[in-house]
């Protein structure tokens, strides 16, 4: 049971027809009209994939990284095949390996 008491079913137990009708009444148009949009981009998932495998300090120094970007102008620095990258801003460098 989940903490609102109602019956919790396991992922295997649930049809495509009943996840696609909970997705449909439980996310608002616009995030699927976006979450479209964005599937439709070649590679996105293993974009995110590879975003969701960083380490959480690098994830978070990235997040900060886009949130100051947006308030200036900013590069990235590194080539092809380097492990290093930097990221850099008026303010701040950002160095991340992988």
């Amino acid at each position: 049971m989940s903490d609102d008491g109602k019956t919790v079913r396991p992922v295997n137990d649930v049809s495509l027809d009943e996840a696609v009708e909970f997705v449909l009444n439980s996310v608002p148009r616009a995030q699927l009209i976006e979450m479209y949009y964005w599937i439709q981009e070649n590679d996105i998932l293993k974009i995110v994939r590879g975003l969701l495998a960083l380490p959480p300090q690098v994830r978070e120094d990235l997040a900060k990284f886009f949130e100051e970007m947006q308030q200036t102008t900013a590069d990235i620095r590194g080539s092809k095949g380097e492990r290093e990258f930097t990221l850099r801003n008026e303010r701040k460098r950002y160095p991340l390996t992988h």
